[in-house]
């Protein structure tokens, strides 16, 4: 076993854990985490995760009317997955601002900067899928 974990390049204990069956995680509606962010008018919810160190990640931003995710567009680790669920949102990547409507959808490469802003009257409801490079 040793001489094929190490083949693989792989310790035993990352062997053993890569060939234990995956495990479902159900994440109830009213059992979300979640994290209210004040000052950015924008609440957080986790939807989504495999376990420790799992590089898959998905999460629902709410953001209120004049909301927006920081002070200036800044590059994510992760490359990411959006869905606008509800209402609009204006993203800034790079230096551009594009409008997304309810239905759209962009993936944005790690290391790009990005802002997500609302200017509209209502919430704005964002699906937002990130996994490690």
């Amino acid at each position: 076993m040793e001489k094929i974990a190490h083949a693989l390049g792989v310790t035993l204990g990352q062997f053993f854990r890569v060939a234990e069956s995956p495990k479902a995680n159900v994440v109830r509606s009213n059992d979300r985490p979640n994290l209210a962010l004040e000052w950015s008018r924008a609440n957080l919810e986790a939807l989504a995760f495999l376990g420790d160190g799992s590089q898959f990640q998905a999460v629902i931003v709410s953001i209120k009317p004049e909301g927006l995710s920081g002070k200036h567009a800044s590059p994510s680790k992760n490359h990411e997955f959006a869905f606008i669920y509800e209402g609009q949102a204006i993203l800034t990547l790079q230096h551009s601002d594009l409008v997304l409507q309810k239905g759209d959808s962009v993936t944005i490469p790690a290391g790009m900067n990005r802002r997500w802003r609302n200017e509209s009257d209502a919430v704005t409801q964002i699906l937002l899928v990130s996994v490690r490079q």
